[in-house]
């Protein structure tokens, strides 16, 4: 991204799997990976908003 010359904000999401969107959503999910789910689906809506 860098050499490309775009901007990023790389976030981290503690005790997040991978996958964790889609895992996320499952009932019997893992805490870690719905809290995940909903924080980075909740921020990629703020971004699509703001276009």
């Amino acid at each position: 991204m860098k050499a490309a010359g775009k901007t990023y904000e790389c976030e981290i999401y503690d005790g997040a799997g991978h996958a964790f969107m889609r895992s996320g959503k499952d009932s019997s999910a893992d805490p870690a990976n719905v809290a995940a789910r909903n924080a980075a689906f909740d921020r990629m809506k703020e971004i699509l908003e703001g276009l």
